[in-house]
């Protein structure tokens, strides 16, 4: 990127239309330079933001004397006007031969860079279900009973939140030699004594005091499915307030069966 345009500068006290290091508006005819290390370049016709990224863009021209997080503002002169309306007219036309399957991205934090605005959210929601129902993602994890000659294996279930990101859920599902269950999160110290605990998977609801009972354990495990809406009120030590909430599950086609299958394993 050729040096910024960035002639007559004017410290803002608002924040900039979008969060890059450099937003050139071609309608305006402006430059925003933001001094916070990003790569991120956004150029707008007033109706349309395509983004690119720029290791220089990091450091716009002009926001060396500026602190972190602060910005500069200045007219676009006819060259700049020329230098991004080049850039824009680029974009634009590059956009239609991204994948729409974004086979080629690993993870959502690389959505934002390389494409703007609809597809930019596309590419985050796409990425985001395909680690919540990826069977390969799931975090499994293995503990060994070698004088029993068993194995257990659990994983906390995750959830697509916002649609746009893969989060663990409160719920855990494991197995150990093929007795499989699923339980809520007891918190760090447990569930408080004497109190009523009440989770539901569909609406079908188990109440327990202090723990749930083997029966309970299985039927939760039986009754999960992908899509399941799990619903919990909860009261944790030491604190008798009790906490609520409530989650639709994402589970892997076959998660369950690999879960059940793993702990099979003799160590």
């Amino acid at each position: 990127m050729r040096k910024l345009l960035l002639t007559i500068p004017l410290l803002l006290a608002a924040p900039a239309p979008a969060n890059a290091s450099i937003y050139a508006n071609l309608m305006t005819r402006e430059v925003i330079g933001k001094k916070d290390g990003s790569p991120v370049v956004k150029v707008t016709d007033g109706i349309t933001t395509r983004t690119t990224t720029n290791q220089k863009a990091k450091f716009p021209v002009g926001t060396s004397d500026l602190k972190k997080g602060q910005e500069l503002k200045v007219p676009m002169n006819d060259a700049g006007y020329e230098y991004y309306l080049e850039i824009f007219e680029q974009l634009i036309k590059e956009i239609p031969r991204h994948d729409p399957t974004f086979a080629d991205i690993g993870n959502s934090s690389e959505c934002a860079p390389r494409f703007s605005d609809q597809i930019r959210e596309q590419c985050k929601e796409i990425l985001a279900t395909r680690t919540c129902k990826s069977l390969d993602k799931q975090d499994l994890s293995i503990k060994n009973y070698p004088i029993d000659e068993e194995r257990r294996v659990t994983t906390w279930l995750n959830r697509l939140f916002d649609n746009q990101y893969c989060f663990p859920t409160k719920l855990l599902i494991g197995c150990r030699a093929g007795r499989c269950w699923g339980v809520s999160s007891s918190g760090e110290y447990g569930f408080y004594p004497g109190k009523i605990n009440v989770i539901s998977i569909d609406g079908r609801k188990w109440s327990f005091i202090d723990y749930l009972s083997r029966q309970q354990e299985l039927e939760i495990w039986q009754s999960i499915k992908d899509g399941s809406r799990y619903a919990y009120q909860l009261v944790h030590w030491p604190y008798e307030s009790q906490v609520t909430g409530s989650q639709i599950l994402s589970v892997p086609k076959g998660l369950k069966d690999k879960v059940y299958r793993m702990s099979l394993v003799k160590p």
